[in-house]
């Protein structure tokens, strides 16, 4: 195996593991994103449903 060919095998291999690793890492933050979304609507749960009861009610 040549220098050359051992060069582009590691290139490719950091390559790859670059982009697994970004894809990580934003599977990481929407997952949070996720969580912060299902916290407050949880939270709030009670005031949004009578805001959407106002807003049907509005509508009717």
């Amino acid at each position: 195996m040549s220098i050359n060919h051992w060069l582009k095998a590691v290139r490719v291999a950091v390559t790859h593991h670059e982009r697994g690793q970004g894809l990580v890492e934003y599977s990481l933050i929407i997952m949070l994103i996720a969580l912060v979304v299902v916290a407050a609507v949880s939270t709030l749960g009670i005031s949004l449903s009578d805001m959407y009861n106002i807003v049907v009610d509005i509508f009717r």
